[in-house]
């Protein structure tokens, strides 16, 4: 409107310029869209948390589902019936494996030239995956290797801690120190961090949440009392 006003040349008979009024309503604009952007964003910044609380609960509740004991045997399998991304290409391989996957149980990692060695209760990555068969020229078998393989690629690390106690704030920052070396050694950045324990404190849970925004993708906190048979 304000440019056929102007290209009639009819701004003229207006009693003010509109060189003005084209400037307050361009920072009217400029204001409007910043308001735009910033309501989109905190919008977006909501979804992505209850989609966060979500995937956390999810796992939580699968991981309890499916393991009757706190052992790092059912720990793996549970992980594969529970998260979809690799679920399939990690059942497919234990069962290959005669469901013998001791390579993903007690794996020691060298952390700095001292030889110093963390020893994670679980860990599941690309590169512990057994690559080939002890059956000579097992096409099937490394088909299931190269496809586990791929999926953990694509999905990240899977670190898994086991205790018999409860899981403190203490207990959850010195898992976070051993997996930030794990992340400086290997370089995998994309983790699922899972510590499972009798029961957990607030503070605990609050720092597995908090450690999230600091490298960890998830940190998940499972109580998992032990039950103990009737007499």
């Amino acid at each position: 409107m304000l440019s056929i006003l102007d290209f009639l040349h009819m701004n003229k008979l207006l009693p003010f310029s509109l060189d003005y009024v084209i400037t307050i309503m361009l920072a009217a604009s400029i204001i409007l869209l910043i308001y735009i952007f910033h309501t989109i964003w905190k919008f977006k910044k909501m979804l992505d948390s209850w989609s966060d609380i979500f995937e956390r609960n999810s796992i939580r509740a699968g991981m309890n589902i499916c393991m009757s004991k706190k052992s790092k045997e059912e720990a793996v399998i549970a992980i594969s019936e529970t998260i979809e991304e690799i679920g399939e290409p990690l059942r497919n391989y234990i069962l290959a494996r005669g469901k013998n996957f001791k390579e993903f149980l007690n794996v020691p990692v060298t952390i700095n030239h001292s030889n110093d060695k963390i020893v994670f209760d679980v860990l599941i990555d690309s590169d512990h995956v057994i690559k080939e068969s002890n059956k000579h020229d097992d096409k099937n078998y490394s088909d299931i290797s190269h496809n586990l393989i791929n999926a953990l690629k694509e999905y990240g690390t899977i670190i898994i801690k086991i205790i018999d106690g409860s899981i403190t704030e203490d207990l959850v920052l010195s898992f976070s120190k051993q997996i930030y070396s794990y992340i400086s050694l290997t370089k995998n950045k994309h983790i699922l961090a899972i510590i499972i324990g009798e029961n957990a404190t607030e503070n605990a849970n609050k720092l597995a949440i908090k450690l999230e925004k600091k490298g960890i993708v998830y940190f998940v906190v499972i109580e998992k009392p032990t039950i103990g048979i009737p007499q």
